[in-house]
């Protein structure tokens, strides 16, 4: 099943407007119907993860870039720069397909994909802690030369400065991964694969407009195969819902009365 954008997105004013004269102020306090969203990142993220579509697609894409770009900046100040450029090249390799596979539900893709980020921003840790001891050690002697000679060092080092510098060029690419690990190895990573999710929010939020709004086109086309539960107090809502994205098996249970509405 079809729709087109602008008659979809006509609909779904439509209905809104309905809505939201329906609930009164109590729900939708100084609500403009045309207002825009407010991005929410971490939830939008979350969606995206959901319905792993062309988003995910691009958001892995500009991490390979980001990734690769940071990586040429940090190679000279590591020592042991081909083993952590192999690691680097393992990530490039499961990214180029990723999106597929992950949107077929598969581990162990998205397992070594992770396990890999850690394997990385641990050896980039490693070669941290190395700069550091030379740092301290840079510093040191630093300050013995100077107390040798009878003179204030006030902490500085050529020497030191030089360690510095690459400490930074390293730091370029493991805060890289720690944000990425942060997404990836998390409940939101976890969409990727296992897609099951519950938004939850007080009365007259938004989160039943807010996720017609942004992905029934995406539900409609038929582009992605979910299994959706919506929990709704309203039943108009949940019907509208099915009737939009063309849902074969259906139960919507009237306000209240317990049973919830879902599609497969």
């Amino acid at each position: 099943m079809t729709i087109e954008k602008d008659k979809l997105f006509g609909a779904l004013a439509r209905f809104s407007k309905t809505q939201i004269a329906s609930a009164g102020a109590r729900y939708t306090p100084g609500v403009d119907v045309n207002a825009p969203n407010i991005v929410n990142e971490p939830l939008f993220r979350a969606l995206h993860h959901l319905s792993c579509g062309i988003e995910v697609q691009d958001e892995l894409t500009n991490f390979g870039k980001e990734l690769t770009k940071r990586w040429e900046r940090s190679r000279d100040a590591c020592e042991k720069p081909e083993t952590i450029g192999a690691s680097i090249g393992k990530i490039q390799e499961l990214l180029r397909d990723a999106t597929p596979r992950l949107r077929d539900g598969d581990e162990s893709l998205f397992t070594e994909l992770v396990t890999k980020l850690k394997e990385t921003s641990q050896q980039l840790a490693t070669e941290s802690s190395r700069l550091h001891k030379l740092e301290a050690q840079a510093l040191e002697s630093a300050r013995e030369r100077a107390k040798q000679e009878g003179r204030e060092t006030g902490g500085h080092s050529s020497e030191a400065n030089s360690i510095r510098e690459k400490l930074n060029d390293i730091y370029r690419s493991s805060s890289f991964l720690t944000e990425a690990l942060e997404i990836y190895d998390s409940a939101t990573g976890q969409l990727l694969v296992r897609r099951l999710a519950l938004l939850r929010g007080q009365w007259g939020t938004g989160k039943f407009v807010r996720k017609q709004a942004d992905y029934l086109p995406h539900w409609a086309a038929g582009l992605y195969s979910l299994r959706i539960k919506v929990l709704s107090f309203l039943r108009p809502a949940s019907q509208y819902v099915f009737r939009c994205t063309g849902s074969r098996s259906v139960r919507c249970g009237p306000t209240g009365s317990g049973e919830d509405p879902c599609w497969n």
